[in-house]
Protein backbone atom coordinates (compact mmCIF):
# COMPACT_ATOMS: atom_id res chain seq x y z
CA UNK A 1 0.00 0.00 0.00
CA UNK A 2 1.36 3.49 -0.45
CA UNK A 3 2.26 5.86 1.99
CA UNK A 4 -1.03 8.02 0.72
CA UNK A 5 -3.50 5.32 0.97
CA UNK A 6 -1.90 4.30 4.00
CA UNK A 7 -2.59 7.94 5.44
CA UNK A 8 -6.22 7.75 4.14
CA UNK A 9 -6.69 4.76 5.98
CA UNK A 10 -5.11 6.17 9.27
CA UNK A 11 -8.17 9.11 8.83
CA UNK A 12 -10.85 7.34 8.21
CA UNK A 13 -10.55 5.21 11.42
CA UNK A 14 -9.63 7.94 13.38
CA UNK A 15 -13.26 8.89 12.45
CA UNK A 16 -14.87 5.47 13.46
CA UNK A 17 -17.50 6.14 15.95
CA UNK A 18 -18.41 9.59 14.97
CA UNK A 19 -21.78 10.06 15.15
CA UNK A 20 -25.35 11.98 13.81
CA UNK A 21 -26.09 14.57 16.12
CA UNK A 22 -29.38 16.30 16.32
CA UNK A 23 -31.05 14.78 13.56
CA UNK A 24 -30.63 12.78 10.36
CA UNK A 25 -27.76 13.92 8.26
CA UNK A 26 -26.81 16.54 10.74
CA UNK A 27 -23.70 16.65 13.32
CA UNK A 28 -20.75 19.02 13.70
CA UNK A 29 -18.08 16.50 12.25
CA UNK A 30 -20.80 15.22 9.79
CA UNK A 31 -20.97 19.06 8.61
CA UNK A 32 -17.19 19.08 8.18
CA UNK A 33 -17.63 16.12 5.91
CA UNK A 34 -20.21 17.73 3.85
CA UNK A 35 -18.78 20.88 3.38
CA UNK A 36 -15.45 19.60 2.16
CA UNK A 37 -17.78 18.67 -1.19
CA UNK A 38 -19.85 22.08 -0.76
CA UNK A 39 -23.27 20.51 0.62
CA UNK A 40 -25.31 21.80 3.56
CA UNK A 41 -26.29 19.42 6.65
CA UNK A 42 -29.64 17.44 5.97
CA UNK A 43 -27.55 15.31 2.86
CA UNK A 44 -26.41 11.68 3.17
CA UNK A 45 -22.44 11.94 3.13
CA UNK A 46 -21.29 8.67 2.52
CA UNK A 47 -19.66 10.29 -0.35
CA UNK A 48 -18.92 13.65 1.36
CA UNK A 49 -16.57 11.36 4.07
CA UNK A 50 -14.70 9.70 1.46
CA UNK A 51 -13.47 13.20 0.25
CA UNK A 52 -13.12 14.56 3.00
CA UNK A 53 -10.48 11.60 3.89
CA UNK A 54 -8.59 11.90 0.71
CA UNK A 55 -8.60 15.26 1.33
CA UNK A 56 -6.75 15.51 4.54
CA UNK A 57 -4.58 13.05 3.69
CA UNK A 58 -3.47 14.84 -0.10
CA UNK A 59 -3.35 17.94 2.46
CA UNK A 60 -0.76 16.03 4.70
CA UNK A 61 1.33 14.57 2.06
CA UNK A 62 1.45 17.49 0.04
CA UNK A 63 -0.39 16.14 -3.37
CA UNK A 64 -3.35 16.80 -5.32
CA UNK A 65 -6.52 14.75 -4.08
CA UNK A 66 -7.32 11.80 -6.85
CA UNK A 67 -11.21 11.39 -5.09
CA UNK A 68 -13.77 13.04 -6.98
CA UNK A 69 -15.39 15.96 -5.35
CA UNK A 70 -18.95 14.64 -4.76
CA UNK A 71 -21.49 13.81 -2.43
CA UNK A 72 -23.64 11.46 -5.16
CA UNK A 73 -22.14 8.03 -4.88
CA UNK A 74 -23.61 7.52 -8.41
CA UNK A 75 -21.27 10.36 -10.39
CA UNK A 76 -18.29 9.14 -8.08
CA UNK A 77 -18.54 5.83 -9.73
CA UNK A 78 -18.84 7.76 -13.33
CA UNK A 79 -16.07 10.31 -12.84
CA UNK A 80 -13.80 7.46 -11.72
CA UNK A 81 -14.49 4.64 -14.29
CA UNK A 82 -10.48 4.95 -15.66
CA UNK A 83 -9.79 3.73 -11.68
CA UNK A 84 -12.20 0.91 -11.29
CA UNK A 85 -9.99 -2.37 -10.38
CA UNK A 86 -11.26 -5.94 -10.38
CA UNK A 87 -10.26 -6.52 -6.52
CA UNK A 88 -10.28 -4.88 -3.93
CA UNK A 89 -7.27 -4.41 -1.80
CA UNK A 90 -6.61 -1.96 1.78
CA UNK A 91 -7.18 1.41 0.53
CA UNK A 92 -9.67 0.56 -2.08
CA UNK A 93 -13.20 2.18 -2.60
CA UNK A 94 -15.88 -0.16 -2.70
CA UNK A 95 -19.51 1.26 -4.36
CA UNK A 96 -23.01 0.35 -4.55
CA UNK A 97 -25.17 1.13 -6.53
CA UNK A 98 -28.78 -0.03 -6.73
CA UNK A 99 -29.19 0.69 -10.63
CA UNK A 100 -25.83 0.83 -12.09
CA UNK A 101 -26.77 1.71 -15.42
CA UNK A 102 -29.20 4.70 -13.82
CA UNK A 103 -27.18 8.50 -13.20
CA UNK A 104 -29.53 8.79 -10.71
CA UNK A 105 -28.95 5.66 -9.19
CA UNK A 106 -28.46 5.45 -4.93
CA UNK A 107 -25.69 4.23 -3.73
CA UNK A 108 -23.31 3.50 -0.75
CA UNK A 109 -19.43 3.78 -0.18
CA UNK A 110 -16.61 2.91 2.03
CA UNK A 111 -12.91 2.56 1.74
CA UNK A 112 -11.61 -1.02 2.30
CA UNK A 113 -9.30 -1.60 5.48
CA UNK A 114 -8.12 -4.96 4.43
CA UNK A 115 -9.69 -8.24 2.74
CA UNK A 116 -10.36 -12.01 4.80
CA UNK A 117 -11.08 -14.28 2.33
CA UNK A 118 -14.53 -13.27 0.18
CA UNK A 119 -14.99 -10.74 2.62
CA UNK A 120 -13.33 -6.69 3.34
CA UNK A 121 -13.34 -5.01 6.35
CA UNK A 122 -14.44 -1.74 5.02
CA UNK A 123 -14.67 2.00 7.23
CA UNK A 124 -18.16 3.80 6.06
CA UNK A 125 -20.01 6.86 6.67
CA UNK A 126 -23.47 7.06 7.05
CA UNK A 127 -24.18 3.50 8.08
CA UNK A 128 -25.02 1.69 11.21
CA UNK A 129 -24.22 -1.71 12.57
CA UNK A 130 -27.18 -3.19 10.32
CA UNK A 131 -24.49 -1.89 7.04
CA UNK A 132 -27.47 0.37 6.16
CA UNK A 133 -26.51 3.05 3.55
CA UNK A 134 -28.58 5.52 5.41
CA UNK A 135 -27.57 5.17 9.13
CA UNK A 136 -26.09 7.58 11.52
CA UNK A 137 -22.34 7.14 12.26
CA UNK A 138 -18.96 5.79 10.87
CA UNK A 139 -18.01 2.90 11.66
CA UNK A 140 -16.34 -0.62 10.10
CA UNK A 141 -18.87 -3.09 8.24
CA UNK A 142 -17.39 -6.66 6.86
CA UNK A 143 -19.30 -6.75 3.27
CA UNK A 144 -18.92 -10.45 0.79
CA UNK A 145 -17.11 -9.28 -2.20
CA UNK A 146 -18.24 -12.74 -4.33
CA UNK A 147 -20.82 -13.08 -5.60
CA UNK A 148 -22.69 -10.24 -3.78
CA UNK A 149 -25.15 -7.87 -4.99
CA UNK A 150 -24.19 -5.42 -3.01
CA UNK A 151 -21.06 -4.72 -4.40
CA UNK A 152 -20.85 -3.17 -7.82
CA UNK A 153 -17.50 -2.48 -8.29
CA UNK A 154 -14.06 -1.38 -6.55
CA UNK A 155 -12.41 1.98 -6.77
CA UNK A 156 -8.31 2.50 -7.07
CA UNK A 157 -7.96 6.55 -5.95
CA UNK A 158 -4.23 6.48 -4.95
CA UNK A 159 -1.96 8.72 -6.35
CA UNK A 160 1.97 7.67 -8.01
CA UNK A 161 4.67 9.28 -9.01
CA UNK A 162 6.07 8.51 -12.52
CA UNK A 163 10.01 6.98 -13.30
CA UNK A 164 10.92 9.85 -15.22
CA UNK A 165 8.13 12.62 -13.85
CA UNK A 166 8.83 13.21 -10.47
CA UNK A 167 5.15 15.04 -10.25
CA UNK A 168 1.92 13.22 -8.67
CA UNK A 169 -0.64 11.94 -11.03
CA UNK A 170 -3.62 9.88 -10.55
CA UNK A 171 -3.44 6.44 -10.98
Amino acid sequence: MSAFLGRVLEIAAGEVGVREVGGANRGPRVKEYLRSIGLDEGHPWCAAFLFWCWEQAARDCSVHNPMPRTGKVATLWRRAALQRTPHPFPGAVFVHLTDPADPASKGHCGIVESVAGTHVVAIEGNTNEHGSREGVMVRRQMRPTLGSPYITGWLNLDIVAGPEDPTVRVR
